[in-house]
């Protein structure tokens, strides 16, 4: 569960709730302080997983909608988190089969003129782009949830782990879960 203090200089900055000369301070000292941008990181993280399982007050939880997710970047976490919360709770329901096309394309699992169609869909159908990122959030949540057949995982951790980006989603997605 969260354990960050929403009266904490590291969450009012996340909320936007500082004066701009101390957020401005805290900025600049994250250029240089690697144990101050990893409590940013955390902090992130906790105030996430916190939205998520509804561990915050209505206020908070306007604050984080209008300040918060103002990045593309905590938008896209905040959509993982959201899977992740939903697939591990006790109640949960069934994992989506994670065999479709859109996943087998993430995997490399498809012949080269599949995987063609594909990608001439994906740059042409905005919806079908919208699914694939669904896909890839999805891929995300079941290796992070242990649901990914031996095979799949490997090529998962092969395949699909192939960027810097996808590696700090990964990263991501396993300290998100951890607060949940």
């Amino acid at each position: 569960m969260p354990t960050l203090h929403m009266g904490s200089p590291m969450a009012l900055y996340l909320l936007g709730d500082l004066p701009p000369d101390e957020s401005q301070r805290i900025e600049e000292a994250m250029l240089f302080n690697h144990t101050l941008r990893r409590e940013f990181e955390a902090a992130e993280e906790e105030l996430t997983a916190a939205y998520v399982s509804g561990q915050i007050t209505t206020d908070t939880r306007e604050r984080f909608e209008r300040y918060f997710l103002r990045s593309e970047e905590r938008v896209e976490r905040l959509r993982l988190a959201e899977l992740l919360y939903k697939y591990s709770r006790a109640d949960a329901p069934r994992f989506p089969d994670t065999s479709n096309p859109l996943h087998r394309y993430f995997l490399d699992e498809l012949a080269p003129d599949e995987k063609l169609k594909i990608e001439e869909r994906l740059r042409a159908d905005i919806d079908y782009k919208n699914q694939s990122e669904d896909a890839r959030r999805e891929l995300i949540a079941a290796h992070v949830l242990k649901q990914l057949a031996e095979a799949r995982r490997e090529r998962f951790e092969e395949y699909f782990l192939n960027s810097e980006e996808r590696l700090m989603e990964l990263k991501f997605a396993k300290a998100a879960h951890a607060h949940l």
